[in-house]
């Protein structure tokens, strides 16, 4: 059974997870054009869902 205190420590490090994941998104919004944006997001999705078939046809 895990303790209060670990409990604490896992939601400290999704917390600065989640802190660090906003941090990144409000500085690439600020320095990158809605075009680019749209470029790099449609690389992402395009890249995850070809992972995702890949990891389905083994």
């Amino acid at each position: 059974m895990t303790s209060v205190f670990e409990k604490i420590d896992t939601v400290a490090r999704y917390r600065k997870a989640l802190n660090d994941i906003a941090r990144f998104l409000q500085e690439f919004i600020a320095t990158h054009t809605p075009e680019q944006i749209e470029l790099k997001v449609s690389f992402f999705f395009f890249f995850f869902f070809f992972f995702l078939c890949s990891i389905d046809s083994e």
